[in-house]
């Protein structure tokens, strides 16, 4: 059983350097902003980070005033059961109806389900199909 949503993932670059990510995670405590997910990776000397949080203009002003460009995307964000194939049958699903992932991340742990976030061509049209998986 998938459980899918529309939802906003921020987006945050700035030049990569030693305490970047220290600097973020402090400015979004200070705002008692709640990270539900996050990724980042270096991208050319910029450090590129996503996210989901409790309080997306939170979010954004926090960063604001660490430097560097924020910009909000919407996205999908589907609770699946945390068992091998889940991904899979998604994906199947989404290919099915011709529906192109732009980008994809996820977060697990032991717990029972896992958290997928997706950018496609059709977001909507996605969760639609995601949700009769």
């Amino acid at each position: 059983m998938v459980r899918a949503m529309l939802a906003t993932e921020i987006f945050f670059r700035a030049p990569t350097r030693v305490g970047l990510l220290a600097d973020v995670t402090g400015s979004l405590a200070a705002a008692a902003v709640n990270i539900t997910a996050m990724a980042l990776y270096d991208k050319s000397g910029n450090s590129e980070f996503l996210m989901l949080t409790s309080d997306d203009a939170a979010t954004v002003a926090a960063l604001q005033g660490v430097g560097g460009e924020v910009k909000r995307h919407g996205v999908v964000v589907a609770h699946v059961s945390n068992t091998p194939g889940a991904l899979a049958r998604m994906t199947n699903a989404l290919a099915e109806e011709g529906i192109d992932i732009a980008q994809l991340w996820a977060t697990t742990g032991d717990g029972p389900t896992a958290m997928v976030i997706l950018h496609t061509a059709n977001d909507e049209k996605a969760v639609s199909v995601l949700n009769a998986v």
